[in-house]
């Protein structure tokens, strides 16, 4: 829905205004859009004072309507052109069309079209209802179909906006706030400093719908408090009120009872003080008599309760027009009141919050001292107006380290203002929904759903209801199946728990900081009190990764849980106490401790424990003999290598689920186990030691059984009793050599894998009785040769996985499959022949065939896949496509990769409309591609590079406008087509063996950012005209070992890194962009393995980092060297740790300590420092570089994956860091010397390299 601003002359101001008698002129097609989109938008155009002329209204009836139009236009600063589907089929439409382009050109005048549910690309081509009726217009108009065709050409050339993707009330809301803007109107005093008011006076403005003048229409204006809903609803009071007969704002909070609200409305519509009514009826007849026959505006603020509600009001008491605004915490309360629009008032986006804030913590514009402090508050508030302005009155003209000490403080005691605001929801609750909003707020923020519900009935709360009622009350969320609170809500939850004893956390309800719980458990002050405990270590983690010196190793005393009798949830993450405690309370209902560092459990009597959760713990058994658990339902052990022998399960009769997956010592199973009736998840996934299982089970409640990787389990006993309710089977990596006859006893069974089975041979017949199997998976079961024949039997089948396998052709009973989605074959050496049956399934969506080299020819019927989406024939013998592949209408996917046989493409494959990607990368016989490609109108990935072509089309330059990847890798193509191509944001010409770059490179079309992909090409230098490309933001270079120089150009402002890597002839190096501006820090890197020759020029790089760069533009320069160069201070390495291998090769953690400028040094000027480190590249095989550098909390980073050969020897990683990253809230390590200088310190985090040494200069 976005519009571009460059479509606006940028010489326009509000001066030039006053040549305009209009300012928007509505172009539009009545019987598609009137009483609709056309009403609304002119609606909401005129609310915000912009003057707009409809053409159904302006016009004097009798007058001929054609000058006058035609004048109207010429009198208009905007157009906006509703593109409706019969839009083409008015003449009178297609002549002001006309008109409206041709001012375009002349006049300046700014079109915005609007596509109401119809594609722009019908528009510009004239296809579907346009056809229609052009066909019309050919006979009667033909000397002017060629003007209009040309008006609709030019106006589906605009970026515009597409109702079809976005909703109407979005693109009304943009059109309106883009007009407004440029035309500088602002809204009157009502709405000054009410930063983002204007998005939601627009979703508010659609849900009142005053151009719906018969109505009586009642809106609910819901949001949690803080959120603005009085000021939303008192802002739309003061500027629609003059359009009703009586208005009335009633602050519902304040008044204590029904009377009272009666009084207070009757004395606001009559305009009377001293009214003489005896009673409520009296009152609300009087109401009823008052306002039946007036069109009424009221608002009734902050409403808590419906009984008053209902008494006070009610739909038929109104006249026709009215509208009633209710504004409420509660969800529920708007739907019991029949309410016809609920508008949830959202929080302020981050540039409105961050104008918010400004308006009130700064006089004018904030320092750039600041703006590190700002974000953290902007982050933490979240968009809740009260507490950035709260928030941003109190920081008004403190000081820095006054801001630092309010930001740290914030994490204890929440905003007092904000809190009472936000504890009036909390107080209505009753007292166990105020018991779940704890243990949320507590504990389980932002955790999936259905987890924490588990979790809450474990404790005994009761979250159905209590839930929804949070949710209904505005104080809970949910989103992607997440419970989400506000951390505002959150922050005033934990201090509730707080005050229940300030000074003795060991005396609260609920313990979740570490730093309240560590002493606790020291000192062993905990009471009978406690009732749920969270315990999470500092952790620091990377891409999954936990840093071992990180990990807390506290010494708790061995009796700290012995005074919590009523602890029932206990948790513990991340943290490996010295001892671990001598016992555990009785009362637990759920124990999560994952690494568990002892060999058994403590002492205890978990006769109330309802969850075992061990995951990674070092235990060796979980009991001996037979133990009774009534209520425990769940046992995780996952990942607990130490695990030799599961116990005995005779006394744990209602066990659901047990997880020991990843046990990797685990040998045996106690036969008990299979006597448990309730199990509905078994998981032995990877358990690797494992030989059997019980000779007999009974679990007639199971439903998951997974025995992935038990790669020494060669049997599967045969089921005993009924096993109606197993879905799934995971049998990947098992030994098996068949599956057991009575698998046809599983007649509720979804899903069968047996990937990587290698022993397996065929599967029973009978299991094509197994009529609810959805998913089939044979992948890698390579001595597998034959589906059965009557594989057809099962009609339920959709997912049919095959690949690497040793099948040979498929059974002709396959087309009876008629569920049938998805079909693989990949891998498949011997795979000869896909039946022409195949092409009868038609739900198939996805088939995959590629590398089987013995695959020669495609079925000729292959056009009846009317559903197939993808499909991937690469690395097959085919020689040519059936001209039928034209008619698969919804392919999206089409990979015919490496298909080296393969000579041309039949032209009917220009009729796929829908493919959005075509790979035809090392189709080596391919010489040209159809002349009518650009029928394909969503192709946006095409792939050519190792194809023979050398010119492309004519027709590819009208592709769709913007492409999202083009490859011409390893292409010779001509200097005509380099700047013929259609435009694309990734363009790769990489090894196209050009000697030189055309000088007319900057003509080839781009997007506004894009990335071009030069790398192994023989050019010495790069043109000049490269700097015209402004949208440029990524270029690769690398292996282009002939290339010398990049001093010779201007870098492009937007570019944000340059790959140069093995230029081994490379000398020079640009500058880097200037600024973007004065607002915006941008990054920009270099990047220089193995370019041997720069060393010699090293003295140009310390001009590099001189000047403004490091105020706005951050800089990274990697190239080679071994030694500080001397315009550095050199520091020594006072701390070094190395940790394991972790994916791209060993870690390793250095640090050191600088000097920095504070406020009494007298170097108040300084801008930021350079840091430059000496990289040792370590002896692995191929180099996946990752370089962090954290400085006081926060990091950057560089990435290196070479694609030509691995780093050489020592490079230099020269680093300029702004002086923002130098003030953060209460850093650690941080300290001021009587000079006013700061020492701070830096930790360098390395993946493939070691660093030898460091230094950094102040710039």
């Amino acid at each position: 829905m976005a519009l571009s601003s460059s479509s606006f002359p940028s010489s326009f101001s509000i001066s030039s205004t006053n040549q305009w008698k209009y300012d928007v002129f509505l172009s539009f097609r009545g019987e598609d859009t009137r009483n609709t989109a056309v009403d609304f938008l002119n609606y909401a155009l005129e609310r915000r004072d912009i003057y707009t002329f409809k053409d159904d209204e302006k016009l004097e009836k009798g007058k001929t309507i054609k000058p006058e139009l035609l004048k109207a236009i010429e009198e208009s600063r905007f157009a906006v052109v509703i593109l409706s589907e019969n839009y083409a089929s008015s003449t009178w439409c297609l002549e002001e069309l006309v008109k409206i382009i041709d001012c375009k050109k002349e006049k300046g005048m700014t079109v915005l079209p609007i596509f109401y549910n119809v594609n722009p690309s019908d528009v510009r081509k004239q296809t579907e209802t346009f056809a229609n009726a052009f066909d019309k217009h050919e006979k009667q108009f033909k000397e002017k179909v060629g003007t209009w065709r040309d008006a609709l050409n030019h106006v589906a050339g605009i970026v515009g906006y597409h109702v079809e993707n976005s909703p109407l009330s979005k693109v009304v809301e943009s059109i309106v706030r883009l007009i407004s803007h440029k035309l500088s109107f602002e809204f009157s005093e009502i709405t000054e400093g009410l930063f983002g008011i204007d998005s939601q006076l627009v979703g508010l403005e659609s849900c009142l719908a005053l151009w719906l003048k018969d109505d009586v229409r009642f809106i609910g204006i819901w949001a949690m408090g803080g959120m603005g809903k009085s000021t939303l609803a008192g802002v739309v009071y003061k500027m629609i009120s003059k359009e009703f007969e009586a208005c009335c704002f009633i602050d519902y909070g304040r008044e204590e009872d029904l009377f009272s609200l009666q009084k207070n409305l009757i004395s606001q519509i009559l305009k009377e003080i001293n009214l003489n009514i005896q009673n409520k009826l009296d009152a609300e007849h009087m109401i009823k008599k008052m306002l039946s026959r007036k069109k009424v505006l009221l608002v009734l603020d902050d409403v808590d309760e419906s009984d008053k509600l209902k008494k006070l009001v009610k739909r038929d008491w109104f006249g026709l027009g009215s509208r009633i605004i209710i504004t409420t915490r509660d969800m529920k309360l708007l739907k019991e009141f029949s309410i016809n629009e609920i508008f949830e008032v959202k929080a302020l986006n981050y540039d409105d919050a961050r104008c918010l804030f400004f308006s009130k913590a700064f006089e004018k514009h904030a320092p750039n001292e600041y703006l590190r402090l700002s974000q953290g508050i902007l982050e933490y508030v979240n968009g809740v107006p009260l507490a950035l302005d709260i928030l941003g009155s109190f920081l008004f003209g403190r000081s820095m380290d006054d801001w630092e000490s309010a930001i740290e403080r914030l994490k204890e005691e929440p905003i007092e203002k904000v809190n009472q605001a936000l504890k009036i929801s909390f107080d209505g609750l009753q007292a166990s929904e105020k018991e779940i909003f704890l243990d949320i707020a507590c504990f389980f923020n932002h955790e999936v759903k259905d987890s924490v519900k588990q979790k809450l009935e474990i404790l005994g709360r009761h979250p159905r209801i209590g839930l929804s009622i949070l949710i209904e009350k505005s104080l809970l969320k949910i989103s992607n199946n997440e419970l989400w609170m506000h951390d505002l809500l959150r922050d005033m939850g934990r201090d509730i728990v707080r005050q229940e004893s300030r000074n003795e956390p060991g005396k609260r309800s609920r313990l979740w900081l570490y730093e309240d719980i560590d002493p606790v458990l020291k000192n062993n002050t905990g009471t009978m009190k406690v009732q749920a405990m969270d315990i999470r270590g500092a952790e620091a983690c990377w891409r999954g990764f936990t840093f071992s010196e990180k990990q807390k190793r506290p010494l708790w005393n061995p009796n700290a849980f012995s005074k919590m009798s009523n602890l029932k949830f206990l948790r513990v993450r991340n943290v490996f106490p010295q001892h671990v405690p001598n016992h555990l309370p009785n009362s637990l209902r759920y124990l999560e401790w994952s690494g568990y560092p002892a060999k058994s459990l403590p002492c205890f009597q978990p006769n109330e424990l309802v969850q075992l959760h061990l995951p990674h713990s070092k235990i060796e058994f979980l009991w001996e003999g037979m133990k009774n658990f009534d209520k425990l339902k769940s046992i995780n052990m996952a990942g607990s290598s130490n695990l030799i022998k599961a116990p005995n399960f005779n006394g744990v009769p209602k066990l659901e689920e047990l997880v020991l997956e990843g046990c990797s010592k685990l040998r045996t199973l106690d036969p008990s186990i299979g006597k448990l009736e309730n199990l509905k998840l078994l998981n032995l996934k990877k358990c690797q030691e494992l030989t059997s299982l019980p000779n007999k089970f009974e679990w007639k409640s199971l439903v998951t059984l997974n025995l992935t990787g038990c790669s020494k389990v060669k049997k599967i006993p045969e089921y005993v009793g009924n096993m109606k309710h197993l879905e799934e089977l995971l049998l990947e990596g098992v030994a098996i050599i068949e599956l057991p006859s009575s698998v046809e006893c599983l007649t509720g069974l979804n899903t069968l894998i047996l990937k990587n089975c290698k022993n397996l041979v065929r599967l029973p017949n009978i299991i094509c009785s197994l009529t609810s199997l959805n998913n089939l998976n044979l992948s890698g079961c390579s001595k597998f040769d034959k589906l059965p024949q009557d594989l057809g039997n099962i009609t339920s089948l959709k997912n049919l996985y095959l690949s690497g396998t040793a099948i040979k052709e498929l059974p002709s009973s396959i087309e009876f499959l008629n569920g049938l989605e998805a079909l693989a074959l990949e891998d498949c050496k011997k795979f000869v022949l896909l039946p022409s049956t195949v092409c009868s399934l038609k739900s198939l969506k996805a088939m995959y065939l590629s590398r089987c080299p013995k695959f020669v020819n495609l079925p000729e019927n292959l056009g009846n896949l009317k559903h197939l989406s993808s499909l991937y024939f690469g690395g097959t013998a085919i020689e040519v496509l059936p001209s039928s592949v034209g008619h698969l209408t919804a392919l999206w996917d089409l990979n015919l990769e490496d298909c080296k046989n393969l000579v041309c493409l039949p032209n009917t494959i220009c009729n796929l409309k829908r493919v959005y990607r075509l790979d035809l990368t090392g189709c080596s016989k391919i010489t040209n591609l159809p002349e009518n490609l650009e029928n394909m109108e969503s192709l946006a990935e095409l792939f050519l590079g190792g194809t023979a072509i050398k010119e492309l089309p004519s027709s590819t330059i009208h592709l769709k406008q913007v492409m999202l990847s083009l490859s011409f890798k390893g292409c010779q193509l001509s200097s005509s087509s380099l700047t013929s191509m259609p435009r694309g944001q990734y363009i790769d010409l990489s090894d196209c063996n050009l000697s030189a770059i055309p000088s007319g490179i900057d003509r080839i079309p781009m997007t506004e950012r894009f990335v071009l992909y030069l790398r192994g090409n023989d050019f010495v230098s790069l043109p000049e005209s490269i700097s015209q490309f402004s949208g440029l933001i990524r270029l690769y270079l690398d292996g282009c070992k002939s290339l010398r120089s990049l001093s010779n150009i201007q870098i492009p402002s937007q570019v944000e890194f340059i790959c140069v890597d093995n230029c081994t002839s490379l000398e020079r190096l640009p500058e880097g962009p200037e600024p973007l501006n004065d607002s915006v820090r941008n990054n920009f890197t270099v990047q220089c393995f193995n370019c041997f020759k720069l060393a010699e020029n090293f003295q140009n790089f310390s001009n590099i980092f001189q000047g403004q760069s490091c105020k706005q533009l951050e800089k990274y320069y990697i190239i080679p060297g071994r030694e500080i160069p001397k315009w550095f201070e050199k520091v020594n390495i006072c701390d070094a740790s190395v940790g394991p291998r972790y994916g791209r090769g060993p870690y390793e953690k250095k640090k050191v300590k600088i000097q920095l400028p504070g406020s009494g040094s007298g170097c108040d000027e300084w801008r930021g420092i350079v840091l430059c480190v000496v990289l040792l590249p370590l002896p692995i095989e191929r180099h996946y570089a990752y370089r962090r550098i954290f400085v006081n909390g926060s990091h950057t980073s560089f990435y290196l994956r070479s694609e030509y050969g691995k780093v050489e020897s020592h490079h230099l990683w020269l680093h300029s860091v702004s002086k923002n990253n130098f003030r953060l809230p209460k850093t650690p390590g941080r300290s001021i010397d009587k000079k006013g200088f700061h020492q701070v310190e830096l930790e360098i985090q390395s993946w493939g390299f070691e660093v030898e040494k460091f230094g950094f200069r102040v710039v």
